[in-house]
């Protein structure tokens, strides 16, 4: 049977299989990509997928065992309880077009904001990357004064599989959001 780059398969117990053409990859490898809630089987050229489709079919174990335990990342919903800086907080929908802000309740901390729906998700992302942003710049300024650096450009982006990267020669350090 022949394959193509980006094709998918579909997996016993569940779940896919994206066929992945990588010129530079050195070897045939599988990964998970959470986000898309599926495997990829990556090889280095088109005419090798078909040993790599053979890999994963005896990986079929451990592709559905990291299949189901990834985490399902959900739109920011009110009711729900994420963790900030190691502390569970509400979110709580407040009407309105409010800006989500931070409040301490006798119950805990709670997120509250206006919007409803996808508007609603997005002030609490917003909220969520100002924040890790002003930490992530405290903690890099702490950091870079104990060993003596000059300061560098911060940046904060939604990487799909990185917590951050950097790159000396510009100075700059990116991290995920996320973080």
């Amino acid at each position: 049977m022949s394959y193509r780059n980006g094709q998918r398969l579909p997996l016993e117990g569940g779940g896919a299989l994206r066929l992945s053409v990588n010129p530079r990859a050195r070897r045939l490898s599988i990964r998970i990509d959470a986000r898309a809630g599926e495997a990829v089987a990556v090889a280095p050229s088109e005419r090798r997928l078909g040993e790599v489709v053979a890999f994963a079919r005896t990986k079929a174990g451990w592709i559905a065992e990291r299949l189901a335990a990834r985490i399902d990342t959900q739109p920011f919903e009110p009711g729900a309880v994420v963790t900030w800086l190691g502390r569970p907080v509400r979110l709580e929908a407040s009407g309105g077009a409010g800006a989500a802000r931070l409040i301490d309740t006798p119950e805990g901390p709670v997120l509250r904001s206006g919007g409803e729906g996808e508007a609603f998700s997005r002030r609490i992302e917003n909220w969520f990357r100002r924040a890790a942003r002003d930490f992530l710049v405290e903690r890099t300024d702490v950091h870079l004064k104990t060993l003596g650096q000059k300061p560098v450009k911060v940046s904060i982006v939604d990487t799909r599989s990185r917590w951050g990267s950097c790159s000396p020669h510009n100075r700059s350090i990116r991290y995920s959001w996320r973080v």
